[in-house]
């Protein structure tokens, strides 16, 4: 069973990967190390509007 720690410091970037979701690099606080760190992150939005504009919308996202 791994045990999780906490890390105080400034977060330096976040940014989206398409396997691990997002990926976050930190700094500690004293300034010595960076950690990289990953979260699955599932994106999920809803769109309401007139069928044809849905549908155009549809056909971008694929």
């Amino acid at each position: 069973m791994l045990s999780s720690s906490e890390i105080h410091g400034w977060l330096l970037d976040i940014y989206p990967d398409p396997v691990q979701g997002v990926v976050l690099w930190l700094l500690d606080e004293d300034g010595t190390r960076r950690h990289r760190l990953h979260q699955h992150f599932p994106t999920v939005f809803y769109v309401h509007g007139h069928n044809g504009d849905l549908r155009a919308l549809w056909r971008h996202l694929e």
